[in-house]
């Protein structure tokens, strides 16, 4: 039902939908990435709730992505620097990814070329 709302536009069930994707996060599995990664030019819409989908789909692969799923993290930090909630949600996955995957790092290599 959720959904169906969202597809007509409605903001507020975006909003509603909120924390069952939320709490789905920590369900997301290593196979999941390939997925997710194919649809995030589609979760780039802010709706008013500073991308809550792309905040989800960066917390799932802070979860299960791999060192793949650097360079898209890095994409998304970069075309959205001025949303300090997507740079924080992009640097705490890049950190998680970067420590699982052993990918030695240092604060700020998120924003790196």
């Amino acid at each position: 039902m959720l959904l169906g709302e969202i597809a007509k536009g409605n903001n507020t069930a975006a909003f509603d939908l909120e924390w069952p994707m939320q709490a789905l996060v920590s369900l997301a599995e290593p196979a999941d990435e390939e997925w997710i990664l194919a649809r995030l030019d589609d979760m780039k819409f802010d709706g008013g709730f500073d991308f809550p989908q792309l905040s989800r789909a960066a917390e799932c692969l802070a979860y299960s992505g791999s060192a793949k799923s650097l360079t898209y993290r890095k994409q998304i930090a970069a075309q959205l620097k001025d949303k300090e909630l997507m740079l924080n949600v992009c640097q705490v996955a890049f950190e998680q990814i970067c420590r699982r995957e052993k990918i030695p790092f240092i604060k700020g290599d998120l924003f790196q070329a």
